[in-house]
């Protein structure tokens, strides 16, 4: 009763909370829009929407040999020193130093970033945790592939409307990035291209993305905060081939008492290497990847992430993706999740925009496995979600694929010290 009774307080704050932060940073333009035609039949990769012209296919490129040895990867199972908190095995990577030291400088990355690289089928060669090449978003994606978006309707015609109307917009124009803000907003090219102009606005005004792909900001403390935050990982394929990217954020930690303004960098730098990894997969692939399909695991959520001031962070960041960065996510399936679920989600699904709400599906008591075999065979479903995927032997051996996907522990004094 009592637990009821707060949150009934708290999600009146954070309703109210919500509504203001949707409308500070949302920048809707006018309502209607008149449709163009296109310059040309081929304006900018997008073409007309009749057009039938073949398109040309980008050779596939090489995937890299991977730099890294497996011992590399996984470390030699030695404990941190320091900051009072034992980390697993999986985290002290030798590779990139240990839980909380980025040595290796930008040659790497981490692996929760780099599992994609595995390929089509799980086993094999260990993932690469090569860095990412320091490529301005969107210059890896030929124009061609504009013909193997799956388009709807007139979508590949208002995409060129949309472009023409930001031709003076300073930011990335690729097929994809054009796509996911026209289904943002709705297929409305002015309420779009305001969308991302107010995006390029907040990036161009902090330099955050532009400095983490290029190299120009110092990314050590963020690749120290990795092991921490956020306890997520990119590795397997849905049923339809696009990236899993799996989220284990009932393990998350409260109390960690870091500034909001680096919480939110790291958002940028987070978003940025998921790009990033996106980018390097339609290469290697040579198709357009989109969008991933998400699994939020829940297991270990409960009343102490209910608190004020975890849930303003939560909402804070939540709002980064959705605005700065939109229509990444397929899907969200939600397993695992416990009673208190129900009262936390009251609240935060207010956080998200409407039609991401409506992608998420939340799997009750059905077993994990079960939740997600419509959507995921069993081969890249975690040993630990009562699939089969299994990466590693010896001491790198997990149920959970650590180092790929990780779990979150309380951040050490050192780092935290550093941070602040």
């Amino acid at each position: 009763a009592i637990v009821v009774v707060i949150a009934a307080m708290v999600m009146k704050v954070f309703l109210l909370g919500a509504s203001k932060s949707e409308a500070a940073t949302s920048v809707e333009g006018a309502a209607g829009t008149r449709r163009r035609e296109p310059d040309s039949p081929a304006e900018k990769g997008f073409g007309s929407p009749r057009s039938t012209a073949p398109q040309p296919q980008r050779p596939r490129r090489p995937r890299r040999q991977p730099r890294w040895a497996w011992a590399s990867c996984c470390g030699d199972g030695r404990r941190e020193e320091g900051g009072g908190q034992d980390s697993e095995p999986l985290r002290d990577a030798s590779a990139f130093g240990t839980v909380d030291q980025a040595s290796g400088g930008n040659r790497v990355a981490s692996p929760k970033f780099c599992g994609m690289r595995m390929g089509l089928e799980p086993g094999g060669a260990p993932p690469s945790v090569e860095a990412f090449p320091s490529a301005p978003i969107g210059e890896e994606f030929p124009e061609s592939w504009a013909s193997l978006l799956d388009f709807v309707n007139d979508e590949r015609a208002l995409c060129a409307d949309l472009r023409h109307v930001l031709k003076d917009t300073r930011g990335p124009k690729d097929p994809v990035t054009m796509l996911r803000f026209l289904r943002a907003r709705s297929g409305d090219v002015q309420k779009a291209a305001a969308m991302y102009r107010n995006a390029r606005s907040w990036h161009e005004g902090n330099g955050w993305e532009h400095g983490f792909r290029t190299g120009q900001i110092d990314d050590e403390l963020h690749r120290r905060f990795d092991a921490y935050w956020k306890p997520i990982g990119l590795l397997g394929r849905d049923r339809e081939g696009r990236p899993v990217l799996w989220d284990r954020i009932g393990t998350s930690e409260t109390g960690n008492d870091l500034p909001i303004d680096f919480l939110k960098k790291h958002e940028v730098y987070t978003m940025t290497r998921l790009q990033q990894a996106m980018e390097e997969l339609s290469v290697a692939d040579g198709r357009p990847h989109m969008y991933f399909t998400v699994v939020v695991d829940l297991a270990g959520l409960g009343v102490k992430h209910m608190n004020r001031r975890s849930l303003s962070e939560y909402q804070q960041l939540v709002r980064i993706d959705e605005d700065l960065y939109p229509e990444m996510v397929k899907r969200v399936i939600v397993v695992n999740a416990p009673r208190i679920f129900d009262t936390i989600w009251s609240i935060v699904k207010y956080f998200f925009d409407e039609g991401t709400r409506a992608k998420i599906q939340i799997a009750g008591k059905t077993r994990p496995e079960v939740a997600l075999a419509p959507f995921l065979e069993s081969k890249w479903i975690p040993q630990a979600l009562g699939g089969d995927l299994h990466v590693g032997s010896g001491g790198c051996d997990s149920a959970y694929c650590e180092p790929f996907i990780i779990g979150a522990t309380p951040v050490s004094d050192d780092l935290r010290q550093s941070i602040w």
